[in-house]
């Protein structure tokens, strides 16, 4: 099953269905893992004796790692995109993954009003970064109107607003691991 964990609270297990419950009643910050996939948070609110039902959470199968070694970098393909790791951007040789995310398996969902175009988790295996990666994406134009680079910060469970650089595709820098999106405005 799928650890579930409340922020500050009690934890739980997912039967063989996916089903689960959370002690108590309020607002819950649910927290869900289970090792070799991504992880994803949902906030909950629990009516007193009550049943609530949460955005479904879909947790994807971490893509295979590359080995990275800090004096030669690499490149990680993975279907429609490429993540750079410049030489001594690592602080240390790294197994490295470059995880595909559908809307679905996106760690919190994206704010109201905009769409996943494309979005990956980078995953170092706790090696931190000494300078930054990029994911470069270079089948999508992004529309400087409507899409947005963004990075799912973990600790805050927000989408962060990073800069991304334009032209024959989309050049994402990566300063941290974790979830990154190119992100689209609906129009009105």
């Amino acid at each position: 099953g799928v650890a579930v964990q409340v922020q500050g609270g009690d934890g739980t297990t997912t039967d063989g269905q996916g089903a689960y419950q959370l002690p108590g009643s309020g607002l819950a910050i649910a927290g869900f893992t289970r090792d070799g996939y991504t992880p994803a948070w949902r906030e909950v609110l629990v009516p007193g004796g009550g049943v609530a039902t949460p955005l479904d959470v879909r947790l994807r199968p971490r893509a295979s790692t590359t080995a990275i070694t800090v004096r030669d970098g690499g490149t990680i393909p993975n279907g429609t995109a490429t993540l750079d790791v410049p030489v001594a951007s690592l602080r240390a040789d790294a197994a490295v993954a470059l995880t595909p995310l559908g809307a679905q398996a996106l760690p919190a969902p994206l704010p109201l009003g905009w769409a996943p175009v494309a979005a990956f988790e980078v995953d170092t295996g706790g090696v931190t970064l000494g300078a930054p990666l990029a994911l470069v994406l270079p089948n999508t134009t992004p529309d400087p109107d409507r899409d947005v680079a963004v990075r799912f910060d973990a600790e805050t469970r927000r989408w962060l607003r990073i800069e991304m650089e334009n032209g024959v595709g989309a050049r994402i820098p990566i300063a941290s691991t974790g979830a990154v999106a190119l992100a689209r405005r609906d129009l009105v």
